[in-house]
């Protein structure tokens, strides 16, 4: 068996220099983790390649247009698969049959942030969606899964066949953010960089309907009104974060939408600031986004938490 790497992003792939560490800490993580032996065996290898995943992540017009997917894009190792609006494949694809290689067990290896929510129950509902779940109903403000999960989603999924995921905890910006110094702590634009992760399922009566979708800036300005940005900012400076997972009231304010069930959330601070109907809510002031350098001592390093799984 051979593992391909799929990376979330293609910077990664394209800037040798400044992420060549980051590259390398996978590769060891694969080769020497004893959960991953445990989950795979020793009878494999890493390509040293690096791709990223390319997919359709707008899966609120997925019954508009035609969707397209590729695992480990930049390698030359698969192609590009489309999906029409009413595909009429009687059986799922394998990876052997949208790649450009033959006679090798090569297994990709999705690899995607948490965005801050919990490692161990994102992976369940992947686990969840790959076991023959459906998310085409689900509200999932996470782009970096959004973009491929639907290729497995459901009893007749586009793709069955074995693959794992890394999920890479809070995210690729907790690489370099050094910490908050006292000007970023005091930056009046700075909560305005608090976002929303979450996902979240449709109640099953009345599942025939299609559901609203919910998630985006709009939805996320509401939510952090009343000062709500700024308290959960400050709740991260004190703890030394980036991120809270299931940050207090976001659960209710989902079920506002009707009720639903909430598989993960988090509130985290990105780099660039929300938006309001277009418009930036603040700009840059030399405040939170000038903390975002290459420090050698990031304030959350990453974690990988790694899952196999077979079809």
């Amino acid at each position: 068996m051979e593992l391909l790497i799929s990376l979330e992003d293609k910077s990664p792939v394209e800037d040798d220099n400044r992420h060549q560490e980051y590259r390398r800490d996978l590769l060891r993580f694969l080769e020497d983790d004893p959960e991953v032996r445990l989950q795979i065996g020793r009878d494999y290898s890493v390509i040293d390649r690096f791709g990223y995943t390319y997919g359709s992540s707008d899966y609120r017009a997925m019954n508009e247009y035609s969707r397209k997917f590729m695992l480990a894009k930049g390698t030359g190792m698969f192609h590009e698969v489309e999906v029409g609006v009413t595909p009429r494949r009687q059986t799922p694809l394998r990876f052997r049959d949208c790649a450009n290689w033959r006679g090798r067990n090569i297994v990709p290896v999705i690899v995607t942030d948490s965005d801050g929510v919990d490692p161990g129950k994102l992976l369940n509902y992947i686990d969840e969606i790959r076991s023959g779940g459906d998310c085409r109903q689900d509200s999932i403000e996470m782009g970096g899964l959004s973009k491929w999960i639907w290729a497995f989603s459901g009893e007749k999924p586009v793709i069955k066949d074995d693959f794992a995921v890394i999920v890479q905890h809070p995210n690729m910006e907790a690489c370099s953010f050094p910490g908050y110094s006292e000007t970023g702590r005091g930056d009046e634009n700075a909560p305005n960089h608090i976002k929303l992760a979450f996902v979240t399922k449709p109640p099953r009566a009345g599942f025939k309907k299609p559901r609203q979708y919910i998630g985006g800036g709009e939805f996320a300005n509401d939510f952090f009104e009343g000062g709500r940005d700024s308290r959960i900012f400050s709740e991260m400076v004190v703890g030394n974060s980036i991120f809270i997972t299931e940050p207090g009231g976001l659960h209710s304010h989902i079920q506002r939408t009707g009720e639903r069930v909430v598989k993960v959330s988090s509130a985290y601070l990105g780099k660039s600031p929300r938006r309001r109907r277009g418009v930036e809510l603040s700009r840059v002031s030399g405040g939170i986004e000038a903390l975002w350098v290459n420090g050698r001592s990031p304030l959350n390093p990453l974690s990988f938490h790694f899952r196999m799984f077979r079809a």
